[in-house]
């Protein structure tokens, strides 16, 4: 059996490296979307970027959640204090950090273009706004000029 969970715990550990590894990439795509200044004038690629973000949030979450519970993982006592310490010798607890902090800049990067999105999507309803204002004056004016 421990050799078992030292295998799975290894198999952890090495999904906390490939997520830390897949953060930094999704990192780096993202400032390079929002530094790429012809994404300025197309907002559509922000709110792509918007939810790929989220996704990957979603999915870097739930998957590294598992991993931080070693009583989840094993269901006994003894085994999921074998599971810590080993996980403390892999120094996982740095690689889980890393990961926290690469989704906090993720959320952030989130949160930036979540408001671009959200402030042009207002800006673009005030000006359809403003156009219908328009039309009904003008509809307006010559009912009262044809009358």
């Amino acid at each position: 059996d421990i050799p078992d969970l030292l295998e799975f715990a290894n198999a952890q550990y090495l999904e906390l490296r490939y997520y830390d590894n897949f953060l930094n990439h999704a990192i780096d795509k993202t400032y390079d979307v929002i530094e790429d200044k012809e994404n300025l004038k197309n907002i559509d690629i922000f709110r792509n970027m918007r939810d790929e973000l989220l996704e990957t949030m979603a999915d870097v979450s739930s998957l590294t959640s598992n991993i931080t519970n070693a009583l989840l993982v094993t269901e006994d006592i003894f085994y999921a204090r074998v599971y810590t310490r080993y996980m403390k010798l892999l120094k996982a607890s740095v690689w889980q950090e890393n990961i926290e902090r690469k989704m906090q800049v993720l959320q952030r990067c989130y949160n930036m273009l979540n408001e671009t999105v959200t402030s042009h999507h207002m800006e673009q309803m005030r000006k359809y706004n403003i156009t219908l204002l328009a039309v009904i004056a003008l509809i307006l004016l010559g009912i009262a000029i044809f009358k």
